[in-house]
């Protein structure tokens, strides 16, 4: 689907990001945390329990230990407007379900309906999937975690969630598996095309054993009936999995691209790589080849787990759509080997994605720096035009540990 801002939001953002004035920056204040209230036998050392003994989110005598890792806002049926969450089931503690939930934060205290999906491996999971919403308010979640006793490795797995139907493990349906494993990768709405496919594309992610994963995409529709979906036949290869454009090894799709649905109809990946692309997808059915078109030069660093955002463009702009990334752990790259990781950074860039590539200023620009470095923060931009910016921490070690966490948004 594809979402557009006010044209007077972005006009004046735009004036403040080009001066050298600088972003105002603000302190967020936030309700009293909770717990997820879960069942009993979902608790500690119990016959379900979903946790590591040493695991760093949680005190290990917490007998609340759901992990929240995916959370997405229904936005259909019944329960419009709560949240949809799944567990990180953790390695193989428990195999063969996912634990899901339906939380409603607006009451006080907040509500939960828990369920245990099951999966079709015991060492397998939805956490580290991707997922977007459908035109019709169903979400796709593709790939995710399998283990292969303690060895971690991706999974093929297509599921969609549809609001509409009674509440509990009915609202899952299986879709057709993937061609590729794909852990992390990007999933993105490309809106209705003119025979009336709602496409979906599944980006990058990684497989462990190669390229296979973060150099291709595939491309699903949704348009039939839950569990009837379709994956789109790349007519030049005969199966369905379309290539990613010729870039370096370090600018491939990777771990969650940063992919966004440009007016244009272009998918732009902003990634975390140094240069950036994008694609003009052809419809389904149709034998035309994605058409890549990548910037044409690109900076030695890298934007380790920053964020990003896109600011569509009003109508008859000159500007075109706008693509934000910001924060990240800096990473320089000498072929294709990987430095180590530098400390976070408070730098932004932006990019006029929509212009031509022949453009100048295609490339990436230097924008106001936050007020923190921040590594693997969150931004979000609010149907009001603000762009909050929050979470991250100070350091660039493991993702898994919040040992300096940045409080203020």
């Amino acid at each position: 689907m594809r979402v557009r801002h006010p044209a007077p939001i972005l006009a004046p953002f735009l004036a403040l990001l080009l001066t050298p004035v600088g972003l105002a920056q603000h302190e967020g204040a936030w309700e009293a945390p909770f717990n997820h209230v879960v069942p009993d036998h979902w608790k500690l050392f119990q016959s379900g329990w979903d946790g590591e003994p040493l695991s760093p989110h949680a005190h290990p005598q917490d007998p609340h230990r759901f992990m929240a890792a995916h959370m997405a806002v229904i936005p259909t049926g019944p329960h419009r407007g709560k949240l949809l969450v799944l567990n990180w089931m953790r390695k193989h503690h428990v195999q063969g379900h996912q634990y899901w939930s339906i939380v409603d934060v607006t009451s006080d205290p907040p509500t939960f309906l828990n369920f245990e999906l099951d999966m079709p491996e015991e060492d397998i999971e939805l956490f580290c999937a991707g997922h977007a919403w459908t035109a019709n308010g169903e979400l796709l979640v593709v790939g995710g975690d399998r283990f292969e006793g303690e060895r971690l490795r991706a999974n093929r797995l297509a599921y969609r969630f549809c609001p509409e139907g009674p509440t509990g493990n009915g609202m899952w349906r299986r879709e057709p598996d993937m061609v590729h494993e794909r852990w992390y990768p990007t999933v993105t709405a490309m809106g209705t095309d003119a025979g009336g496919h709602d496409l979906m594309l599944v980006s990058g992610g990684i497989d462990f054993d190669g390229a296979a994963a973060h150099r291709t995409y595939e491309a699903f529709d949704p348009s039939g009936p839950p569990g009837h979906g379709v994956w789109q036949t790349n007519h030049a290869s005969g199966d369905t999995v379309f290539d990613g454009p010729s870039v370096a090894c370090i600018d491939a799709f990777g771990i969650y691209p940063r992919d966004f649905l440009l007016t244009s109809g272009h998918k732009f990946s902003a990634g975390m790589g140094a240069m950036s692309f994008r694609v003009l997808h052809p419809e389904f059915g149709s034998a035309a080849p994605p058409l890549w078109q990548a910037q044409p030069m690109a900076r030695p660093l890298c934007r380790w787990y920053g964020s990003s955002f896109v600011w569509p463009a009003p109508a008859g702009s000159p500007l075109g759509d706008v693509v934000f990334r910001l924060g990240g752990a800096i990473v320089k790259w000498d072929g294709c080997s990987q430095e180590p990781i530098r400390p976070p950074t408070a730098s932004v860039e932006f990019c006029r994605a929509g212009l031509d590539p022949s453009a100048p200023d295609w490339g990436w620009e230097t924008g106001p720096p936050l007020k923190y470095p921040r590594n693997n923060p969150s931004a979000v931009v609010l149907p009001d035009g603000t762009v909050v910016v929050l979470g991250g921490r100070l350091d660039a070690g493991s993702m898994f540990q919040t040992n300096n966490p940045v409080y203020e948004t």
